[in-house]
Formats: structure tokens, C-alpha cells, sequence
């Protein structure tokens, strides 16, 4: 219940504070994608936790794995700055599919309008536009895909986290 009451109370709060697209269908998605977030990081941390059986080292891996997945994701370094040898990291990211999902929600349609200066001024006036300079478009990703992404990396980390779990119980119990 908490992996669900915290994110949809924290979407709730966030969401209006922030001004985004008042319709209801932008909003439902934008919980479904933070719940999922949410719990992908929980489901992160269960997965460094079962596969390390020492706290120790756990907590010395845990930033090894998690720094270079948030950075990584095209939050923090667009996708077309990241090196090429380093690329293939963002595909194992929940962070790159939350903010993609979140983003094209948000500026998919959107106009933008600069209040006192004349159009031709104005950097950018179309939702994708902002996706464009963000480099999220032309990847083939829509909001449904990197919602299943999600669903699907949440469900993935449980189940290798649930078969370490039971490796470390046997290895206990013998």
C-alpha cells in the first residue's frame, strides 16, 4: 500500500504545483508513470540488496549502479551528448523512460508563447520542439511503450531479486 499511497500523494501535490496540462488522461498518466518510477527504485535497491549478501559491500555497490543509471537516463545529459561507448547504458534505465514518458506527456501539442517578444525571437514555440532539443523524438518511444518499459524493468528487477533471495536462503541453509 505505501508503494502506492506516497507516489499518488506526491503526483497529486507535484502536478498542480507545477502548472502542467490541466486535462484528467495527462494526469492519470503522470501518476501511473511516477508510481512506477517509484517503484522501480525501490525494486532497484531490493534487487543490490538480495544479489549482495554483505550490507557492506552492498552499500559500496549501490552507488556504482545507481549513479551511472541516473545519469545516464537523459535527465541529467541529453541523449545526444552522451558518448557512444556509454550509450547503452540508458537502455537499462527506468530513469530514461520516466522522463521520456513524463515529458512527451507534458509537450506533446503544447504551444508556447513569449510574452513581449516577437516570434521570430522566440526559441521555442511547439511542445516538440522542447522534445526535440531534448532529443526525445525520433527514437520510436511513445508514452505507452516506456510505460510497459517501466512495468516491465519493476517486474524483472522482483523476479532477479526474489531468485537471489532464494540462492542466499539455500546457500544459509546448507
Amino acid at each position: 500500500p505505501f508503494m502506492l499511497f506516497f507516489p499518488i500523494m506526491y503526483s497529486c501535490i507535484t502536478y498542480w504545483l507545477i502548472g502542467y496540462n490541466p486535462q484528467a488522461d495527462h494526469f492519470i498518466i503522470y501518476i501511473v508513470v511516477v508510481v512506477l518510477i517509484s517503484n522501480c527504485g525501490v525494486a532497484l535497491g531490493i534487487f543490490i540488496a538480495s544479489v549482495i549478501p554483505d550490507l557492506q559491500v552492498a552499500l559500496l555497490v549501490a552507488p556504482l549502479v545507481l549513479l551511472p543509471v541516473m545519469l545516464f537516463g537523459g535527465l541529467f545529459v541529453n541523449n545526444s551528448g552522451i558518448p557512444a561507448y556509454f550509450d547503452w547504458i540508458k537502455y537499462i534505465s527506468p530513469v530514461k523512460y520516466g522522463f521520456e514518458a513524463l515529458a512527451k506527456n507534458e509537450f506533446y501539442g503544447l504551444t508556447f508563447y513569449c510574452d513581449g517578444v516577437p516570434d521570430s525571437k522566440c526559441p521555442i514555440t511547439t511542445g516538440e520542439q522542447a522534445l526535440q532539443q531534448l532529443s526525445l523524438l525520433g527514437d520510436g518511444l511513445t508514452v505507452a511503450i516506456c510505460t510497459i518499459a517501466l512495468a516491465s524493468m519493476y517486474t524483472g528487477l522482483l523476479i532477479v531479486a526474489l531468485l537471489g533471495l532464494f540462492n542466499v536462503v539455500r546457500r544459509n541453509f546448507k
